[in-house]
């Protein structure tokens, strides 16, 4: 997944991954990659993704059942 941060001067954003709706949030690893920042994560093998993401005083969301993945 690429994340493009333009109002956040470059700052490193957070992002989390949940596959049960939200319940619990485990962490995706950042890194800068060419202009954009790159979370890698894994997918369970079916169902649903919930994905969160912050970036100090710009932007904190969270999106429920973002994609689903199917076998």
């Amino acid at each position: 997944m690429t994340v493009t941060t333009g109002r956040a001067g470059g700052a490193r954003p957070k992002l989390w991954a949940s596959s049960d709706e939200g319940r619990t949030w485990k962490a995706v690893p950042v890194t800068r990659g060419g202009g954009a920042w790159v979370g890698t994560l894994t997918n369970p093998k079916a169902g649903f993704v919930s994905l969160r993401a912050a970036v100090a005083g710009v932007v904190d969301q969270t999106v429920i059942r973002a994609y689903a993945v199917h076998r």
